[in-house]
């Protein structure tokens, strides 16, 4: 519940821990009320806000719960790191703008500065490609070059097909 009040608060949102007993997130968008956050993450509207609101703040609290266990990246910053690799991240954060999950890829350079991959990722296979591409952990050229055993004796079977003909 705390990760997820620190989120919604770096995402521009106000967030109140409330209730004694049974403890639930109040969240205020611009001052107002908008809905609560209960403990078992289900998200409540106040009456009378529309349900695109809503939709936000379950893709929110959906996307917290799952990267609740990743390391958050630098200070203040409502990105978590899903991988590093000799100093380099791949991150993933929620963009309020599309409403989705997207990735940064962070690369440092020769010179010892950071620069980020623009544009950012919207899957994590475009991510997760850049991110082996630009930091070389993997050679990709050299993997793909490796046709499976199946492959080649398949292609060398034609091959020698083809030469009766």
């Amino acid at each position: 519940m705390d990760q997820i009040a620190v989120y919604l608060e770096k995402l521009g949102y106000e967030v109140e821990d409330q209730g004694k007993i049974k403890r639930f997130l109040l969240v205020l968008k611009d001052g107002l009320p908008i809905g609560f956050i209960l403990q078992d993450f289900t998200v409540k509207m106040i009456s009378g806000e529309d349900t695109q609101k809503y939709d936000m703040l379950q893709r929110i609290v959906s996307f917290v719960r799952t990267n609740q266990h990743l390391q958050t990246a630098g200070q203040g910053n409502a990105e978590y790191i899903v991988i590093t690799y000799r100093g380099n991240q791949l991150t993933t954060f929620f963009d309020l703008k599309t409403g989705q999950e997207r990735y940064a890829v962070y690369i440092i350079n020769d010179s010892g500065e950071v620069s980020s991959t623009i544009p950012t990722f919207d899957t994590y296979d475009a991510a997760i490609r850049e991110f082996i591409s630009q930091t070389s952990m993997i050679d990709l050229k050299a993997a793909a070059a490796k046709e499976p055993l199946h492959i080649r004796w398949r292609r060398q079977l034609v091959k020698h097909l083809m030469k009766g003909m």
